[in-house]
């Protein structure tokens, strides 16, 4: 037979498929790879189908050193079944039926094919079967069971050193480690063979590790004289299903995602540890062994960690497609569709041996259903549950009567036929698929409501209740929320945002199983029957599995009663679903010729087709301050330079850069809330001098002081000379409060004076970069968000306000300055970025490097933008240090060119630093309306939900509540509609704030107020380009 080798790339895994040369020997490969194992030949041929000697059936026999070994590797044979491999476990089953192989790796690319194969999962038990269409022995059957293992994709050699190019394995997938000898199963425990997971990977992971039953060989190691058994090979499954915890010894938690996902394809996440040496004092009191006692070696055996003796694997799991590329959102192809299952309690009444068994696991069963109006006529796949039995109905029974099910056959899958027997008759649980065709009308029966209703499924319903969906298999939890896929409201038709019912969706262990929480008790009268609705979305923006698929069929919408003796719920909520930009009464009517009233401002995009909102983009750009802008361009070059802030003698520096000086608009949004990343100076001349400073600190802040050097034409001088730095460097700031200076470079970081980073700016200037940021990974960088609209304070006294009057004289603009913030009134939007630098002395320091600076002003040292403190010599050549961390005020520096050289200089004046700030959109703000607690005079609030949850956010990502509160307003227009708020989320007028103006981080800090209102902060991640969204923003109350 003709051998056929051949080589394919996808986006997940680079797939080298295996060769199987023919029906009896299954497995020979091709010749001339590596031979570092020790394999002399077991009793079998390798790739050959062998029987095992205790009647439980064949195994596929592997290379092997027949247990003889004096070492034991990883195989690294010319066998084409490479030492470690994945794929999808199954039971195989030939085409009448009959188990073949258990717990059987295979390739993810066999697939039903109405030919060869069909691969089934069980809606309700979630095993997956393959059965191979032909009778076992047949032709047929032998040649597609030789394909089974053709493409099983190997995991290669790599250890945890960051090559960038990993192997790929998805989250739910099967590991398989083939070793070069026979192995005693005794020691397979995940003691001796240990998985770890994380960034880096420490974080043990427990899976289930077993022997390959179905590959090995056979040998007499016992000295009885008759071969037995002896696998070459460990299986590592990733996910526990509830009925593999029941299974294991002792139990698993259920597991039905696998390993964690991987957030990048240039790390391993996946670390396989294979001890080579029994060491108590490390808690390795065990190994792995072949049968004659031999464990495993570091010799010869690929990549090994000898500082632990241990051999080692690296690998990542599979990720999100938008972070790895990986298809199937990291999962393993699954191309059958998710189902609900809805569970109904019955009552077991007989018991009976079903003649026909083989194994004493088929049983014939009466059964009863306690509910009549839910009863269901069982079929193929069903399955009856109790406490440590799961039964597979086997047969399609016989149409219930009056929910009497007779003679129904179940096949056990968990427990112990003299268990069913002994303890079986009595109550249980019955699972079956929901089915459209067959179960409409019935829908209630599939949503599990607790406590139990009064009349079941859905009548007499508490307030307190809860209500729980099923599904056939594990789903992805993002894909489940509570006000766009399983919603709970009180209208069934024209829902508004005060209809939906508060509360939040959470997932059982094994992510079948999701159940709707309300915060809150269901609002009810007494003496009221109040219908709810519970709607399960379908469809593209419906609930999906793990690898994506949407349902098979839709549940349609199910009604539930409340208990009218129930005691009264006096409360309310309000979600916001952004599936408009006017989504809450009163709605403006376009036929009217009025625009929408929308209920959101600020820095956001809708995605109306996602329902989402989402922040700006993340955008890196500069804000340069350089003689090309308008502002900057104006001003007095000063030639020679000078030296402040980077002294060998120590200085400290408050100098200012204003929306003016990087020719931003005053009003223009799209710069508001910028952070701060990189700041750059220009060096006299572009030349730097390379020089280090030890000891280098950077703070930002907000200046509270503005200065202004328009020109009084008819003095000369500036109008406002008071609106510039003061002498106090803390009178400086805005609000050391609320916004107090961050240091974003750290003393202890120095800085490092490199003439190789100079570089040039778009506008042609020269630029040095300070060190802010330059020696961390960018998920470590510091920022300071500057125009910052959360923050409240006003600032620019003495000054004209903003528009600023030099921003008017230099563009020849008419009208006058202040408007639309006069003195002592300008916002964070309208104030400067302060830099404050603080340089340490170091003696080692040269000191040689002139900063290009211009005046402001010609014939006035005012207004000043900057205030410093810097050593040197004085007119006795006596050196005069100054430590910035003592400096309290601008106490200026010495004059080396001076007569006589030394003497004092004046610690403000107007020079201006030209320059450049790296800056990036990382958050962005938005603001809603003020809502109304409707009905309720003094609510208490509880804190929103938001979803996605935080932690379905991308990684690096956040949202950040903000929220005040009011007693009344007194204006209808503005309350009503978004674009009268400005960026901080103001109206005109018409407020009566409970306490006062200020945001506050929790919604209890409001409670009382009839009326709130909502910031929301957006923060993306700057290294990822990831941003965070929302698709729902709820709001309870009660009273």
């Amino acid at each position: 037979m003709e051998r056929i080798q051949y080589y394919f790339m996808n986006q997940r895994h680079i797939i080298r498929p295996l060769t199987l040369l023919g029906i009896t020997l299954l497995a020979f490969g091709p010749a001339g790879c590596n031979t570092k194992s020790s394999v002399n030949g077991g009793l079998s041929v390798p790739g050959s189908q062998v029987d095992n000697p205790d009647g439980s059936g064949s195994f596929i026999a592997d290379p092997n050193n027949q247990g003889l070994g004096t070492k034991l590797r990883l195989a690294f044979d010319s066998f084409s079944v490479p030492p470690m491999f994945w794929g999808r476990l199954v039971n195989i089953y030939d085409g009448n039926g009959v188990l073949q192989h258990e717990r059987f790796v295979i390739g993810e690319d066999i697939r039903s094919d109405s030919v060869d194969f069909l691969v089934e999962d069980n809606a309700v038990t979630g095993q997956t079967t393959l059965t191979i269409l032909h009778t076992a022995g047949s032709a047929g059957y032998l040649d597609a069971f030789g394909r089974l293992e053709i493409n099983l994709i190997p995991v290669y050699d790599q250890d945890l050193s960051g090559t960038d190019i990993y192997s790929v394995c998805p989250r739910n997938a099967a590991l398989v480690l083939r070793f070069d000898d026979l192995l005693d199963e005794n020691t397979i425990d995940g003691n001796n063979i240990k998985v770890f997971q994380g960034n880096p990977p420490i974080v043990p992971f427990e899976a289930r590790i077993y022997g390959d039953r179905n590959h090995g060989d056979i040998a007499d190691r016992n000295g009885d004289g008759v071969p037995e058994f002896y696998t070459t090979r460990v299986i590592i499954d990733t996910t526990v299903s509830e009925i593999e915890s029941f299974e294991s010894d002792p139990p698993l938690p259920v597991n039905s995602v696998g390993f964690e996902a991987s957030v990048t394809t240039a790390q391993a996440n996946i670390a396989i540890r294979i001890p080579s040496e029994v060491n108590p004092v490390q808690g390795q009191f065990t190994r792995l062994l072949n049968p004659t006692g031999h464990g495993v070696t570091l010799d010869s055996n690929g990549t090994v960690d000898e500082g632990s003796d241990e051999v080692l694997r690296a690998l990542r799991s599979g990720g999100p497609y938008i972070l790895t590329g990986d298809l199937n959102n990291g999962f393993m192809e699954d191309l059958l569709l998710p189902a609900v299952v809805g569970t109904q309690p019955v009552s077991i009444t007989t018991i009976a041996d079903d003649p026909n068994s083989l194994d004493d696991l088929d049983f014939i069963v009466d059964l009863t259903f306690a509910h009549p109006s839910c009863a269901q006529t069982p079929t193929v796949g069903d399955v009856i549950r109790q406490p440590g039995i799961f039964a597979e109905v086997t047969v399609n029974a016989s149409p219930h009567i009056g929910g009497v099910v007779t003679f129904l056959r179940l096949r056990l899958l968990l427990g112990t036929g003299d268990e069913f027997r002994d303890n079986g008759v009595g109550p249980g649980q019955f699972l079956s698929t929901f089915d459209s065709a067959v179960d409409a009308g019935s829908e209630p029966c599939f949503v599990s409501i607790s406590p139990t209703p009064g009349v079941f499924p859905n009548e007499q319903v508490s307030t307190a209740a809860q209500l729980s969906i099923r599904f056939s298999e594990p789903m992805d939890p993002t894909s489940l929320t509570a006000f766009d896929t399983m919603m709970v409201t009180r209208t069934n038709t024209d829902i508004g945002v005060e209809d939906y019912v508060v509360g939040q969706v959470m997932s059982s262990s094994d992510l079948k199983e999701f159940t709707f929480i309300p915060v809150l008790p269901l609002s009810h009268t007494l003496g009221g029957e109040e219908d709810y609705f519970i709607t399960l979305a379908s469809g593209q923006y419906g609930p999906t599995d793990l690898a994506g698929n949407e349902l098979t069929d839709a549940l349609t919408q199910s009604t539930f009663t409340m208990d009218r003796v129930a005691a009264s719920e006096s409360n309310g909520g309000r979600v916001l679903r952004f599936s408009s930009d006017d989504e809450a009464e009163p709605i403006g009517d376009p036929d009217a010729g009025e625009d929408p009233k929308t209920e959101l401002r600020g820095q956001f995009l809708y995605d109306l087709t996602r329902e989402v909102i989402k922040p700006r983009p993340v955008t890196r750009f500069a804000g340069t301050a350089d003689r090309t802008q308008p502002v900057p361009g104006m001003m007095t070059p000063f030639p020679s330079g000078l030296q402040t802030p980077l002294s060998p003698l120590g200085s400290k520096l408050m100098t200012v850069w204003r929306y003016v000086d990087v020719n931003f608009g005053l009003l223009d949004e799209t710069y508001f809330n910028v952070d701060v990343e990189g700041l750059n100076w220009a060096p006299v001349g572009g030349q730097a001098v390379a020089d280090y400073y030890s000891e280098f600190k950077i703070n930002l802040s907000h200046s509270g002081r503005l200065p202004d050097e328009v020109i009084d034409p008819s003095t000369l001088f500036p109008m406002y000379p008071k609106s510039g730095l003061k002498k106090t460097y803390t009178v400086n700031l805005l609000d050391p409060d609320n916004d107090p200076q961050v240091t974003v470079h750290p003393k202890h970081l120095g800085y490092t004076v490199n003439p190789a980073n100079m570089f040039m700016t778009p506008t042609g200037t020269m630029m040095m970069p300070f060190p802010l940021n330059r020696t961390v990974a960018i998920s470590d960088y510091r920022y300071y968000t500057w125009r910052d609209t959360t923050v409240t304070g006003v600032g620019g006294v003495d000054s004209a306000g903003a528009e600023m009057g030099i921003y008017l004289q230099v563009m020849g603009l008419p009208g006058a300055p202040g408007l639309p913030y006069g003195p002592g009134q300008v916002p964070t939007i309208g104030l400067p970025l302060l830099m404050e630098y603080n340089c340490y002395p170091d003696d080692l320091a040269v000191g040689m490097n002139s900063f290009d600076i211009s005046l402001a002003v010609n014939s006035s040292m005012k207004p000043n933008f900057r205030a410093f403190s810097t050593g040197g010599m004085d007119t006795s050549t006596t050196p005069q240090y100054v430590d910035p961390d003592l400096e309290t005020q601008a106490n200026g520096g010495y004059n080396p060119t001076s007569n006589p050289p030394g003497q004092a200089t004046p610690g403000l004046d107007n020079t201006f630093y030209v320059g450049q700030m790296d800056l990036v959109v990382r958050v962005s703000q938005v603001h809603t309306i003020w809502f109304e607690a409707a009905g309720l005079t003094s609510p208490t609030y509880l804190e929103p939900v938001l979803e996605p949850l935080a932690q379905d956010q991308p990684l690096g990502t956040e949202v950040v509540l903000a929220f005040r509160g009011a007693t009344n307003i007194t204006t209808a227009i503005p309350k009503e509609n978004a674009t009268y708020l400005d960026a901080y989320g103001n109206i005109p007028t018409g407020v009566v704030f409970m306490d006062d103006d200020t945001w506050k981080p929790s919604i209890s800090d409001i409670d009382g107020a009839a009326w709130y209102q909502t910031r929301i902060t957006f923060i993306s991640n700057t290294e990822t380009y990831l941003t965070p969204e929302l698709s729902a923003l709820a709001v309870a109350y009660y009273e």
